[in-house]
């Protein structure tokens, strides 16, 4: 075997890899001791070393030391940024209701900035220009002919768990409360909170939720111009339906009697109503996406927008108590009750309801 030659050490004096020596017990024993203490001093040179780098994580960091995806104000001029770009060119509902979205977004983000930060001055001036031109969105809203009639950009407080789903696809995770008729969606660390399949708060941290916080209602059944429905405001029900014989108020809910049929509103908003005279011009059928299929029948466990698909009518009756979680639609004298927003039984008299 030949063998292996480094020419760059050549003519130096070659040194052994390792040095084999024979001493008497009391050298072994110095020897030793010597190794011993200087392992002590590395091991508590280390430690200190440590020490004082932990010592530095603990220390509370500045505002502005934190990274630019972190600080809220820099999110919050962002969001704003873009917010003014989709507003050069946005001409349809649609558009306008993500212009609002994203300047909610950014005012959210403006109130977070906290009293320490190096520009917190400049968030408080941005938190009132923001909410201006988040006003001004939500006019165009309201304003502004849609893409498709049929279609619904945005969820709101107040809207269904079907809308949500339908707007931001099913969430990483969900925890549901029976006891309390709590149910709580994630996507990712964004929440929805929900009570009785009813949208009652969220928290938009990741800045992905399709969400308006302060605007009209909206669900996913929904009524034309010449209806009111489950949603719709006080206004809009004297607006279409015209003076109620009378009124009455009961707690924090208002009822309005338009002969024997009533309506029932809890935070100015219609939660309820019995068309018993068959007077109300009510309508709730359910917004359809486009090329999504019709549901032909429900069972047990469908939710509201399956029951409404297959009837292809508006119920005669809503009825809505939160406190027990339940919800009960009525067609004649058959009635489905739902709770958390899905059906947990009914009753069919004469096998009315399309149901398997």
């Amino acid at each position: 075997m030949s063998e292996n030659r480094h020419p760059e050490l050549e003519g130096h004096q070659s040194e052994p890899l390792y040095t084999f020596e024979l001493t008497n017990h009391r050298k072994a024993f110095r020897t030793k001791l010597l190794w011993t203490l200087v392992g002590v001093s590395i091991g508590i040179g280390g430690m200190w070393l440590g020490l004082a780098a932990n010592f530095s994580l603990l220390r509370p960091q500045p505002d502005n030391a934190t990274t630019s995806l972190e600080d809220p104000f820099a999110q919050g001029s962002r969001q704003a940024m873009s917010a003014a770009e989709l507003t050069q060119s946005a001409e349809y509902r649609e558009e306008w209701s993500q212009v609002a979205i994203l300047w909610q977004q950014a005012l959210t983000k403006m109130e977070s900035v906290p009293a320490s930060h190096s520009s917190y001055e400049m968030a408080q001036q941005k938190q009132v220009e923001y909410a201006r031109n988040l006003q001004y969105a939500q006019s165009n809203i309201d304003s502004r002919a849609p893409i498709n009639p049929e279609a619904q950009s945005y969820w709101t407080i107040g809207s269904d768990r079907e809308l949500v789903v339908a707007l931001q696809g099913m969430p990483a995770r969900m925890t549901q409360y029976g006891n309390s008729c709590k149910e709580v969606m994630y996507y990712g660390d964004s929440i929805v909170e929900l009570k009785n399949g009813y949208v009652v708060d969220f928290s938009d941290s990741d800045g992905n939720l399709k969400v308006l916080g302060d605007g009209q209602v909206a669900l996913s059944f929904q009524a034309s111009p010449e209806n009111w429905a489950i949603g719709s405001s006080q206004e809009e029900v004297f607006q279409i339906q015209g003076t109620p014989t009378r009124t009455s108020t009961f707690q924090n809910a208002v009822t309005l009697h338009y002969g024997s049929s009533i309506v029932q509103l809890a935070d100015d908003r219609v939660i309820g109503y019995t068309n018993t005279n068959g007077n109300l011009s009510v309508a709730m059928m359910p917004t359809m996406a486009k090329g999504q299929a019709t549901a032909t029948f429900w069972t047990i466990g469908a939710d509201r927008v399956d029951v409404l698909q297959a009837e292809q009518q508006t119920p005669t009756a809503v009825s809505r108590l939160d406190s027990s979680c339940k919800e009960v639609f009525s067609f004649g004298n058959s009635t489905i009750t739902f709770r958390q927003g899905v059906v947990s039984e009914y009753i069919n008299h004469g096998n009315a309801l399309k149901l398997q």
